[in-house]
């Protein structure tokens, strides 16, 4: 009977700790202003409403989202609808471009679509091709001649 006891203890004191670690530690609100209905966000937090309609805030990745600060308080980032985003960002977590930007390759940032990225794209694909024609035209695969004796001069050559 002390065991059930003890082992009840135990499962509500873990309760418990995940409702206190939720509310003080992982919560991005940081105060709300009565009169005004404001509501103050911790730095680095993203905040709105998703799935059922239900507010909630988050860790923002980093450089997503901006802290909009008024001038009654300099604790806390005021949370304004559809002005938690920076860089041509929106959505959840700021995790989408705006509408005519996209994501550039090798960086996380929103620039506006161009067709001279398109370009760039097809000359990539035209030498990829001709690179795939050329190593079929001189029938080359690892046990030929022509690329061991190109690996050799290499590892001989370098310093």
């Amino acid at each position: 009977m002390s065991l059930l006891i003890v082992e009840l203890f135990l499962i509500l004191f873990t309760y418990i700790k995940i409702i206190v670690i939720s509310l003080f530690f992982q919560s991005g609100i940081l105060w709300c202003d009565v009169k005004s209905g404001t509501v103050y966000l911790k730095e680095g937090f993203w905040a709105g409403r998703v799935g059922n309609g239900s507010f909630t805030t988050h860790n923002c990745p980093p450089q997503y989202c901006q802290c909009i600060k008024d001038n009654s308080s300099a604790r806390g980032c005021v949370y304004k609808l559809g002005q938690m985003c920076k860089g041509n960002r929106n959505g959840i977590l700021c995790g989408a471009c705006n509408k005519g930007y996209s994501v550039l390759v090798g960086s996380e940032q929103c620039a506006k679509c161009s067709n001279l990225s398109m370009l760039y794209f097809l000359l990539y694909a035209v030498v990829l091709f001709l690179l795939v024609m050329l190593i079929m035209l001189i029938n080359l695969d690892v046990f030929t001649g022509y690329l061991n004796a190109w690996l050799y001069s290499y590892q001989v050559s370098k310093p």
